[in-house]
């Protein structure tokens, strides 16, 4: 910096000996150029003021990213547009770190990975945690609602990798992995309230719109190989048990085998095909996708299983990476898992979504939450009663205006003020102030000239 204001300034001084005016220097002209380099010095670049720089030398590879646009059609509502976002990057020699976002009108759906390649040598391990956040449409016994979810997924594994000399053909690694998975229901909307007629009576209902929250819990043993140097099959076997706990203590519990298959065939260069299938206690799965270099089209149809939604979608995004010379491996190598110099692998590994964190949320109506709040007996009631969203009764007695005599709750005379109450149509009874224990009401209403009774049990 000294030496370039010592530049300066005797610019300066050789035009004013001249007779010409001297130019005064820019600020940015006097501020230092910061240079820097990393990853073992195959990425440098410099940061100045008026103009910076980025290279890359070498055939290794540093950071990936993607972005995307797509469909997506749940089973529940209309389609529409989906994006997505990721990114992955290695943090050291020896552990990388992967990012994926994806978002559309119905949901949020976030996605962590990362590996690590241990000391111990051959020993990988791998963890991914997931955030899924939106709003869902369920049919409750009072009709459908619109209910805001979060769900929380994550997945464990380790696996042992076969050695560096090995052939990129036949067996890559072996290992074990733990997932789980939990829905949450973060919508407190008001009970609503129904009415049902029967035969012989009217039955007010209570919804309080509950959902039952999902919790699932699985584990596999997982292989990877090559077939042959331009196909890669993944596999997995295990148990899934997917519980639905509900308001009145009783669960509901499905297990059941689990397994995906995924296998990925490069026919030549630059161009690949993909295929998945994927079953176990929450949906059965299937996709297909191709790329063509850093272009890629996915798709997938979700089949939900115990009484969950189906939903589809598709993809296109577009990749592109830090780093050269990847590409002029075979698919085997470059899929591989190594235990030394293995970048393009882990990031490829760190940038996909596990196969076995749902794509829907594990959550399902809880019919159980509701509760009957009254009976009214139709003998003895000339006309009909209806319910309000305030979950006050209405009841139709006769012609003209009724007058109410008499209260009785369990015998003995009930001051019913503010409770139950005439109009000029119709009597009405406040649900929502009746003391909150079990009782038979019996209410005798006069109009037109005649004489009625009420009978209504609470519970």
């Amino acid at each position: 910096m000294l030496r370039q204001a010592s530049s300066v300034l005797e610019s300066m001084k050789t035009k004013a000996e001249a007779g010409l005016d001297p130019d005064l220097p820019s600020i940015e002209s006097l501020l230092p150029t910061v240079r820097f380099a990393f990853a073992d010095g195959t990425i440098n670049g410099s940061i100045a003021p008026e103009s910076s720089s980025l290279s890359y030398w070498g055939r290794r590879q540093y950071f990936l990213a993607d972005i995307g646009l797509g469909y997506y059609k749940p089973g529940w509502g209309e389609g529409g547009l989906r994006g997505k976002a990721g990114m992955a990057s290695l943090l050291g020699s020896h552990a990388a770190a992967g990012l994926s976002v994806t978002l559309d009108e119905h949901l949020l759906d976030v996605v962590v990975n990362t590996l690590w390649q241990t000391p111990i040598d051959g020993l990988q391990l791998k963890a991914s945690g997931g955030y899924l956040r939106g709003e869902k449409a369920f049919t409750f016994l009072s009709g459908s609602a619109m209910q805001d979810l979060d769900q929380y997924s994550w997945v464990i594994g380790a696996d042992w990798i076969t050695s560096d000399e090995a052939a990129d053909t036949g067996l890559h690694a072996v290992g074990i992995s733990l997932w789980g998975a939990r829905a949450d229901e973060d919508s407190h909307d008001d009970p609503v309230y129904f009415m049902k007629e029967s035969a012989e009576a009217y039955t007010l209902y209570r919804d309080p719109l509950e959902l039952s929250e999902g919790r699932l819990f699985g584990v596999a043993a997982t292989a990877q190989a090559a077939l042959h140097e331009n196909l890669v099959t993944k596999i997995s076997v295990g148990y899934e048990s997917l519980e639905y706990p509900f308001a009145d203590g009783s669960k509901e519990t499905h297990r059941s085998l689990y397994g995906d298959l995924s296998v990925v065939w490069e026919p030549c260069e630059e161009i690949s095909l993909n295929a998945g299938l994927k079953k176990g206690s929450s949906e059965e799965r299937f996709s297909l996708g191709a790329g063509f270099g850093p272009i890629r089209i996915s798709s997938w149809y979700s089949a939900g299983e115990t009484g969950l939604e189906d939903d589809k979608g598709m993809m296109l995004t577009y990749a592109l990476g830090l780093g050269s010379g990847t590409q002029k491996t075979r698919l085997a190598g470059r899929m591989r898992p190594r235990r030394s110099n293995g970048e393009s692998a882990m990031l490829l590994q760190v940038q996909q979504r596990p196969q076995q964190m749902p794509l829907t949320f594990l959550a399902k109506v809880d019919e159980t939450a509701v509760s009957a709040d009254a009976v009214i007996e139709k003998s003895g009631l000339d006309g009909s009663a209806s319910v309000d969203q305030q979950g006050d009764i209405h009841i139709m007695v006769g012609n003209g205006t009724p007058h109410i005599d008499l209260v009785l709750r369990n015998g003995v005379s009930f001051a019913y003020a503010g409770t139950i109450e005439s109009t000029a149509s119709d009597i009405v009874i406040r649900t929502k102030r009746l003391p909150q224990i079990a009782a038979t009401y019996l209410i005798r209403v006069s109009s037109d000239d005649k004489n009625y009774t009420i009978k209504m049990e609470t519970e």
